[in-house]
């Protein structure tokens, strides 16, 4: 996050199996929100994924110890 903040990003995105309830945990505690479904986007098992997505006001001082801007 800090080498994508760095560079000017002010989202972070990422994709979670629909099943995999200690990665919400973990994600939501850090300031990430669920999003969108991707259908069938994982396989062996075919699962979902849900998008999650941390913008700048939400980072929380995961990024150089403050909120970044919005």
């Amino acid at each position: 996050l800090q080498a994508a903040h760095d560079r000017g990003a002010r989202t972070a995105y990422l994709e979670v199996r629909a099943s995999n309830a200690a990665a919400f945990s973990l994600y939501e505690g850090l300031g990430f929100a669920r999003g969108q479904v991707r259908r069938d986007y994982y396989d062996k098992p075919l699962e979902d994924a849900i998008v999650m997505t941390l913008k700048g006001d939400q980072y929380r001082g995961l990024v150089g110890g403050a909120p970044c801007p919005p």
